[in-house]
Protein backbone atom coordinates (compact mmCIF):
# COMPACT_ATOMS: atom_id res chain seq x y z
CA UNK A 1 0.00 0.00 0.00
CA UNK A 2 1.04 3.46 -0.61
CA UNK A 3 2.24 6.66 1.48
CA UNK A 4 -1.00 8.28 0.35
CA UNK A 5 -3.26 5.33 0.95
CA UNK A 6 -4.68 7.02 3.86
CA UNK A 7 -5.48 10.57 2.31
CA UNK A 8 -9.35 11.23 2.15
CA UNK A 9 -10.86 14.25 1.52
CA UNK A 10 -14.88 15.71 2.28
CA UNK A 11 -16.22 17.57 0.07
CA UNK A 12 -19.76 20.27 1.25
CA UNK A 13 -22.96 19.87 -0.06
CA UNK A 14 -24.36 22.72 0.90
CA UNK A 15 -24.15 26.38 2.21
CA UNK A 16 -21.60 28.91 1.56
CA UNK A 17 -18.47 26.11 1.40
CA UNK A 18 -20.72 24.17 -0.81
CA UNK A 19 -18.67 22.16 -3.22
CA UNK A 20 -15.35 23.26 -1.27
CA UNK A 21 -12.89 19.78 -1.06
CA UNK A 22 -10.60 19.47 2.28
CA UNK A 23 -7.85 17.00 1.93
CA UNK A 24 -6.70 15.11 5.17
CA UNK A 25 -3.99 12.78 6.05
CA UNK A 26 -5.47 9.85 7.16
CA UNK A 27 -7.61 11.08 10.53
CA UNK A 28 -9.48 14.13 11.23
CA UNK A 29 -11.55 15.19 14.00
CA UNK A 30 -14.85 16.94 12.82
CA UNK A 31 -16.56 19.91 14.93
CA UNK A 32 -17.57 23.11 15.84
CA UNK A 33 -14.12 23.27 18.08
CA UNK A 34 -11.55 25.23 16.08
CA UNK A 35 -9.01 22.39 16.79
CA UNK A 36 -10.64 20.34 14.94
CA UNK A 37 -8.90 18.86 11.61
CA UNK A 38 -12.23 20.18 10.07
CA UNK A 39 -14.12 22.95 12.16
CA UNK A 40 -17.61 23.96 11.47
CA UNK A 41 -19.15 26.80 12.58
CA UNK A 42 -22.86 25.88 12.83
CA UNK A 43 -25.22 25.88 16.11
CA UNK A 44 -26.34 21.94 15.54
CA UNK A 45 -22.46 20.16 15.41
CA UNK A 46 -21.04 19.35 18.92
CA UNK A 47 -17.58 21.08 19.81
CA UNK A 48 -16.46 17.53 18.83
CA UNK A 49 -19.04 15.66 16.44
CA UNK A 50 -17.63 12.81 15.14
CA UNK A 51 -13.77 11.83 14.41
CA UNK A 52 -12.73 9.75 11.06
CA UNK A 53 -9.64 7.45 11.49
CA UNK A 54 -7.84 4.77 9.65
CA UNK A 55 -6.57 0.99 10.52
CA UNK A 56 -4.41 0.53 7.91
CA UNK A 57 -6.63 -0.62 4.98
CA UNK A 58 -9.80 1.65 5.22
CA UNK A 59 -11.37 5.24 7.04
CA UNK A 60 -13.97 4.54 9.84
CA UNK A 61 -16.41 6.82 10.92
CA UNK A 62 -17.61 7.34 14.30
CA UNK A 63 -19.72 9.49 16.47
CA UNK A 64 -17.73 11.56 19.55
CA UNK A 65 -21.22 11.49 21.96
CA UNK A 66 -22.72 13.79 20.07
CA UNK A 67 -26.72 15.05 21.02
CA UNK A 68 -27.43 15.61 17.52
CA UNK A 69 -25.80 12.20 16.37
CA UNK A 70 -23.95 11.74 13.11
CA UNK A 71 -25.36 9.92 10.09
CA UNK A 72 -23.83 7.32 6.96
CA UNK A 73 -26.02 7.75 4.27
CA UNK A 74 -29.03 8.90 6.25
CA UNK A 75 -28.84 6.29 8.95
CA UNK A 76 -27.86 6.84 12.66
CA UNK A 77 -24.25 5.55 13.77
CA UNK A 78 -24.22 3.73 16.97
CA UNK A 79 -20.73 2.27 16.17
CA UNK A 80 -18.07 2.75 14.21
CA UNK A 81 -18.60 2.17 10.70
CA UNK A 82 -16.40 1.91 7.36
CA UNK A 83 -16.62 4.59 4.59
CA UNK A 84 -16.43 3.51 1.40
CA UNK A 85 -16.08 6.57 -1.55
CA UNK A 86 -19.39 8.23 -2.06
CA UNK A 87 -20.76 8.20 1.46
CA UNK A 88 -22.49 10.79 2.44
CA UNK A 89 -21.66 11.91 6.12
CA UNK A 90 -24.05 13.93 8.41
CA UNK A 91 -23.42 15.63 11.40
CA UNK A 92 -26.57 16.44 12.86
CA UNK A 93 -29.09 17.18 10.50
CA UNK A 94 -27.87 19.92 9.65
CA UNK A 95 -24.23 19.53 7.91
CA UNK A 96 -23.56 16.83 5.00
CA UNK A 97 -20.13 16.02 3.79
CA UNK A 98 -18.95 13.41 1.02
CA UNK A 99 -16.23 10.93 1.67
CA UNK A 100 -13.84 10.22 -0.93
CA UNK A 101 -10.98 8.01 -1.34
CA UNK A 102 -7.47 9.68 -2.62
CA UNK A 103 -7.60 6.77 -4.66
CA UNK A 104 -10.34 7.88 -6.26
CA UNK A 105 -9.81 11.96 -6.19
CA UNK A 106 -8.43 13.75 -9.03
CA UNK A 107 -6.91 16.99 -7.18
CA UNK A 108 -3.64 19.16 -7.04
CA UNK A 109 -1.25 19.26 -4.58
CA UNK A 110 -3.80 22.30 -3.18
CA UNK A 111 -5.66 21.04 -0.22
CA UNK A 112 -9.14 22.92 -0.71
CA UNK A 113 -10.65 22.46 -4.48
CA UNK A 114 -13.97 23.43 -6.08
CA UNK A 115 -16.84 20.53 -7.23
CA UNK A 116 -19.79 20.95 -8.11
CA UNK A 117 -21.89 17.96 -6.09
CA UNK A 118 -25.31 17.30 -6.78
CA UNK A 119 -27.80 19.84 -5.26
CA UNK A 120 -29.16 18.70 -1.97
CA UNK A 121 -31.75 20.73 -0.10
CA UNK A 122 -30.08 21.30 3.19
CA UNK A 123 -28.98 24.01 5.45
CA UNK A 124 -26.49 26.16 5.54
CA UNK A 125 -22.70 25.33 7.06
CA UNK A 126 -20.27 27.33 7.35
CA UNK A 127 -16.37 26.66 8.05
CA UNK A 128 -13.84 28.81 9.66
CA UNK A 129 -11.61 30.50 7.30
Amino acid sequence: MDADSSLFELVFLSGASRGVRMRFPGMAFLGRDRGNSLAIAHPGVALLHALITYDGQQHVLMDAGSITGTRLNGIRLTAPHPLMNGDIISLGTCVHLVYVHSSNANVSSHQHTRYQPHPLPIRNAHIYH
